[in-house]
This record gives structure tokens, sequence and C-alpha cells, in this order.
């Protein structure tokens, strides 16, 4: 007995001093990656056929995670210099890691080699993980909407090409919809906050790249100039006016625009100033789109600064206190001074008991 388990573990001896003589003479890249179960073992599966077939670079693959406990231990091990070389990350993960002096941009890389080419990568893909011009990171595994269509009720319909874009959507849906039998809708999204979040965001982002003005104060402010809701709520104000108030106006003389500047507004200023508040507030608060069109520190968010404070491993508690009572202040002297206007908008129309 004694001498088969020493017959084993001789074995297992030699198993382990033939891996470390594999690694050997070759140079170890060290690579997290956030891909458990079946798909975590397809991600070993390729490092392993990687590094059997070559003898230069031995990869050393280690599951850290989900994608929020990746990048909790990378903001931890990246000042240390305890980093790895290589990792996956997801889309917020990727614009808080572009910037900082902690990542080297594939683009950089991909102009260096003109082996490397991303023609068989969707271009949608690419401008994704883009930033001001340059290519963050290789896309792999990215969680991409796919769009499926109904076959039967396009022929029913008579439409022979799939539409692409939303454009496209929207030109034949009273066609597709208008057969009997066919759906009453011509498109329907998931019910997912990620999806409509991202849909959302991503389009609005490629605008404000396209305008070149990322990472700019004008890419945080455009998009709030205006808002479908106060649009809405504003509206609501005005029709309650009552019409003896336009026509009393009109009989001495008030044209729409002196109307509006001497009576609408002076009477609707309960409703701006609350909206104004809701609106500050809301705007204040905001953390997805800053992060997405901010790259540097100086124009990063008092929100996403203390997003990058907070360390599972390493938190660091006094400067994260400070942070959020930086980010209350503002919002409890808005309340504190705009109160009165507040509850008055709140309460105008209301009918005592």
């Amino acid at each position: 007995m004694k001498k088969r388990l020493t017959i084993v573990l001789a074995l297992i001896l030699m198993l382990c001093m033939a891996t470390v003589a594999c690694a050997e003479g070759k140079r170890t890249v060290t690579f997290w990656h956030c891909f458990g179960g079946t798909i975590g073992e397809a991600m070993q599966a390729t490092v392993d056929a990687f590094n059997a077939s070559q003898d230069e670079i031995f990869v050393e693959a280690s599951y850290q995670g989900a994608y929020d406990d990746t990048l909790t231990k990378l903001k931890a091990a990246l000042p240390a210099g305890t980093g790895p070389d290589v990792f996956q990350m997801f889309e917020l993960g990727t614009c808080y890691l572009s910037g900082t002096d902690y990542v080297i941009p594939f683009q950089d890389m991909l102009d260096k080699d003109p082996y490397i080419s991303l023609d068989q990568v969707e271009g949608v893909l690419r401008n994704y993980y883009t930033v001001n011009g340059k290519m963050m990171c290789i896309p792999i595994n990215p969680s991409s909407p796919v769009m499926y269509y109904n076959k039967t009720a396009f022929e029913k319909a008579g439409i022979t090409d799939v539409p692409t874009t939303f454009a496209e959507i929207e030109a034949i849906a009273e066609k597709l919809t208008a057969v009997e039998g066919n759906p009453e809708y011509a498109m329907g999204l998931s019910i997912y906050g990620w999806f409509f979040e991202n849909l959302l965001a991503g389009a609005n982002q490629l605008t404000i790249a396209q305008w070149k003005i990322l990472d700019t104060y004008w890419a945080l402010i455009l998009p709030y100039l205006t808002s479908a809701f106060c649009i809405f709520n504003m509206r609501q104000a005005y029709k309650s006016l009552p019409t003896e108030l336009r026509e009393a106006a009109i009989v001495d003389g008030c044209n729409s625009l002196q109307f509006f500047l001497r009576i609408g507004i002076p009477l609707t200023v309960p409703f701006l100033g609350a909206l104004g508040i809701y609106t500050f507030l809301q705007i204040w608060n905001q953390y997805l789109w800053p992060l997405l069109v901010t790259n540097s520190t100086e124009m990063r968010t008092v929100q996403i600064g203390i997003g990058m404070l907070q360390n599972s491993d390493a938190m660091a508690y006094g400067p994260v206190m400070a942070g959020t009572v930086l980010i209350l202040v503002p919002s409890i002297l808005v309340f504190i001074f705009g109160q009165k206007t507040l509850i008055s908008g709140l309460t105008t129309g209301a009918v005592k008991g």
C-alpha cells in the first residue's frame, strides 16, 4: 500500500515538474476573465489550445468572478502594480479604465502590427469599445441584441427585404400591420432595463462622438437642455389656465408673446419651480451618461468619483464619506430654498376638504 502511494506521489510530482518545465522559457501572460461554468470551460480550452500551439508565450488564465467583482479587484491590483497583463471587462468598466493610466488602448498595438486585422469584426462592436477614435479593447462575447422577424407576417404583407435599421422598420410598419391576421404592432422590445438603457445611451453617445465633443462640458450639458417630461408638464400647466384670461388679454390688445411673458409665465411660476427642482435632482444624480461621455478624471462627476473610491479590498472610508456629503449638500440647499415653490407647485389646483 505504501509502495503504491509512493508511486502515485512520484507521478504527481513528475506531472507538476513537467508543467513547470513547459512554462519555462516562455513569457508568462496573466489573464483575468469573468466566465464561469460552461463558458468558462470553453475559455480555458481556448487558452490551453493557444499554449499548445506555440513555444513563446504561456497564458495563465484565472476566473475572478462576475464583472463587478473583477472590476473591484482591478481597482485594487492595478495601482499596487499587481494587476494582470490582460483582463476581460464589461462596457462600463471599460469606460472607467479608459480614463486611467493603467491600460494601453488596443489601437496602439493595432497600429504597430500590420498583421492584425479586424475586418471580420462587426462595425457596431468595434465602435462600441472605441473612445476618442481609439479602440480600447477587443470585443469578446459581447451581449449584442438580435432582431427576429416574423417570416409568415412578412410574406402575407408582400415584404421581401428584412429591415436592418429603425428607419426601415418604421417605413414598413403600416404595411406590415395592415394585413388581417398579422400582429397589431410592427415591433416589440423585451422588457429589460439594460437593453433599453444601453440602446438610448449608446445612440446618444455615438452622436456626441460624431460631434467631437466627448470629454467636454458640452457633452454633459446638451442632452439635458430639453426634456419630453418637462415639455409635457408645462403643456398641462398652460392648458389649465382659464380661457377667459386669454380672451380678456386679446380684448386689451395683448398679442400671444405678451400674453406668454406677462400673464402665462407669472401664473405658472409654481410649476416652473417644482419642475426645476425635480429636473436638477434628476440630472445631478446621473451616473451612466457622464461615465459614457467623459474619459479624464478632471471631467468626471462626483457620482463617478464615489464609485471609483469604493473598493471591497481597500475601502477609503474617509474620502467616500466626504464625497457623499459633497453630493448631498447641493440637493439639500436646492430643496431648502425651493421648498415653498415646490410645495406650491405640487398643491396648485388641489381642492381643500
